[in-house]
C-alpha cells in the first residue's frame, strides 16, 4: 500500500498535493490511462456487428469488460449494463419500475441519500401520485432508524432504495435488515454502492438486492461510464428507459423485439474506452485485493476519527457512527467554504457544503459541512496535514 501511490501520475505531478475528495472522484492509476489511450491509438473501433478486425477487437474488448465487472461485483455477465454512471442507473429504475405505479402505492428511500437516488423517486411520485417515504437518521444513535421499518415499509411499498455508505457522513447503512423487510413486502430493492464499492468488497449474490448501481470515476475509472446491475430475471422484465440502435433484436413494421441482455440496455453508441477503462480499475483493485483494501480504509478511517477527536473547536459529525472513508467535520464559528479554502492554500483538497444530498446535511446544520475522503492511495502524513491544516484555520479566525 505504501507504494501505491506512484502509480498514480497526477499525485507524482503534484507531490506536495494531499488529495481528499476521493468521495467526489478519484485519480486514475496508470494502468488506466494507459489502457484508455491504448484504446483510442491502436483498437478503437465500434462495437457490436463490424465485418473487420478492428471491430471485433473492440468488441471482444468491450465484451470483456461487461465480465471483468460481473466477476468484481459477483454477478453474471449480462446482469451488467454499462451507462454513464450511478445517475442514470437509477433514472433507468425509476422510469421503468414507476411505469405501473398507482396513487396507493409508495416507494422508501432514507434521509441519508444523494440527490440522484431522491429527486427521481420524488418527482415520479409527483407524476403518478404514489407517496414517497423517508427512512430517518436517528441523530441518537447515529445510524438509520431501524424500529421505523415497519411502519414505512408496508404490503403498499413497490420499491425500496436505499445508498450503502453515505456520500456525506460516511455511515454504513444496514443495508441486510433493509432487504430482508423490503423482500417480506415483496418490493424490489436497490442499492447505491457508489460510496462502498471502492472501500470493501461486494457481492451481489450475498446482498440479494434486485438492482445495484454505482459510478466507475469513484473507483478509479474514467468518468463518465457507470454501472446498473440487476437481476436477470427482473431485466427481461422490464422495459428500457432509452430508446435507439444496439438495442433492437427484431424490428418490422408493427413491432420490435429487444435484443438480449444487456443490449437491451445499452442504445446508441456505449462509452467503450470508458467500460474498457473502468475494467482496468477494477483490476487495478483486485491486484491488491479488496481485503487488504477494506482493512486499509477502515484502518485510516480510524486513525483520522482518533486525531479529529482531540483537535478543540473542531466538530466530527456523527463521530460514533461505524463509518468507512468518510470525515465530515466543521469548524466552529467557520463557514465550509472558507474552512476549504484554508486547506486549499495548504494543498490540500477536500470538499464542502451541502454534498447534492440536502436533507441530511441540515439535520445537522445550515452552514455546509466539510468533507474529507480517503482512499488507497492515502496514509497516516494526510491526515497529520489535515490537523496542522486545522489548526492554521483555527488561528486564523481566532476559534
Amino acid at each position: 500500500m505504501k507504494n501505491i501511490r506512484h502509480q498514480f501520475p497526477l499525485l507524482k505531478n503534484y507531490k506536495d498535493l494531499v488529495y481528499l475528495d476521493n468521495a467526489a472522484t478519484t485519480q486514475k492509476p496508470q494502468s488506466v490511462i494507459k489502457t484508455v489511450t491504448q484504446f483510442y491509438q491502436r483498437q478503437n473501433a465500434n462495437v457490436h456487428r463490424g465485418a473487420y478486425k478492428l471491430s471485433d477487437t473492440s468488441s471482444r474488448l468491450y465484451l470483456q469488460a461487461h465480465k471483468t465487472i460481473a466477476d468484481f461485483i459477483d454477478a453474471r455477465e449480462d446482469e451488467i449494463i454499462f451507462n454513464s454512471g450511478a445517475t442514470e442507473g437509477i433514472n433507468t429504475l425509476a422510469y421503468s419500475l414507476c411505469k405501473d405505479i398507482d396513487s396507493k402505492s409508495n416507494v422508501v428511500i432514507t434521509q441519508m441519500e444523494h440527490h440522484s437516488n431522491l429527486i427521481p423517486w420524488a418527482e415520479m411520485a409527483k407524476r403518478k401520485g404514489f407517496g414517497l417515504r423517508v427512512i430517518p437518521f436517528d441523530h441518537q444513535s447515529q445510524a438509520l432508524d431501524l424500529d421505523a421499518l415497519d411502519t414505512l415499509i408496508d404490503e403498499n411499498t413497490k420499491v425500496v432504495s436505499i445508498i450503502h455508505v453515505s456520500n456525506v457522513l460516511g455511515v454504513i447503512s444496514p443495508v441486510d435488515a433493509i432487504i430482508k423487510r423490503a423482500r417480506a413486502v415483496g418490493a424490489y430493492t436497490i442499492i447505491d454502492a457508489c460510496q462502498s464499492v471502492a472501500h470493501m468488497p461486494l457481492s451481489m449474490k450475498a446482498l440479494d438486492c434486485d438492482f445495484c448501481v454505482f459510478s466507475g470515476h469513484k473507483i478509479y475509472g474514467p468518468t463518465g461510464i457507470g454501472v446498473l446491475y440487476g437481476k436477470r430475471a427482473l431485466l427481461s422484465k422490464m422495459d428500457p428507459f432509452m430508446y435507439g440502435g444496439g438495442m433492437v433484436g427484431m424490428l418490422t413494421d408493427d413491432s420490435i423485439a429487444w435484443n438480449d441482455l444487456p443490449m437491451k440496455f445499452e442504445a446508441g453508441t456505449p462509452n467503450i474506452a470508458g467500460a474498457i477503462g473502468l475494467a482496468a480499475a477494477v483490476e487495478f483493485l483486485q491486484e491488491i485485493g479488496m481485503d487488504v483494501v477494506k482493512e486499509h480504509s477502515i484502518s485510516l478511517t480510524k486513525y483520522a476519527v482518533e486525531a479529529l477527536g482531540s483537535v478543540s473547536g473542531v466538530r466530527l459529525y456523527a463521530s460514533s457512527a461505524q463509518r468507512m472513508g468518510v470525515l465530515p467535520l466543521s469548524v466552529t464559528g467557520v463557514h465550509s467554504h472558507d474552512v476549504a479554502s484554508v486547506f486549499d492554500s495548504e494543498n490540500i483538497a477536500v470538499r464542502s457544503g451541502q454534498h447534492c444530498a440536502t436533507p441530511i446535511v441540515r439535520s445537522f446544520t445550515e452552514e455546509g459541512i466539510v468533507r474529507a475522503s480517503v482512499a488507497v492511495y492515502n496514509d497516516e502524513k494526510d491526515i497529520d496535514r489535515l490537523i496542522i491544516a486545522l489548526e492554521k484555520v483555527k488561528k486564523m479566525f481566532k476559534v
